[in-house]
């Protein structure tokens, strides 16, 4: 039976920052991620694998944290009253990005090479 984004919403409803985000809130999200898991399987792949719905929570998490960015509590700093909060987005992008990659290097056996890059310094 193929992955639908139910699975990938039951998915990722299993991250413990997802808690208080109604399914509507996430099923774009999850939408794009196994878009783009089922747009980048190898020929001839296994379109069952358990793979996909992890590989398609984990972008589903990535692309939800990226369409946050403009709410007012991902801002770097604000203060209410005598409280100030700290949060460092670029910290934050590159804990998100390390996840989005290492679950598609999980999935390498199922999805198409990306090709090699080289950036210099």
């Amino acid at each position: 039976m193929m992955t639908e984004v139910s699975d990938v919403l039951t998915c990722l409803q299993n991250y413990s920052d997802t808690e208080g985000f109604t399914a509507e809130q996430l099923q774009p999200s999850c939408e794009r991620g196994l878009l783009w898991v089922y747009s980048n399987l190898k020929p001839g792949a296994d379109r069952e694998s358990p793979l996909i719905v992890h590989t398609a929570a984990a972008l589903a998490h990535y692309f939800f944290f990226l369409t946050r960015l403009t709410e007012t509590d991902k801002y770097e700093s604000y203060t209410a009253g005598d409280m100030t909060v700290r949060r460092s987005l670029e910290k934050e992008m590159r804990f998100e990005e390390r996840i989005k990659n290492e679950a598609v290097a999980a999935a390498s056996s199922i999805l198409r090479d990306g090709g090699f890059f080289c950036r210099g310094s």
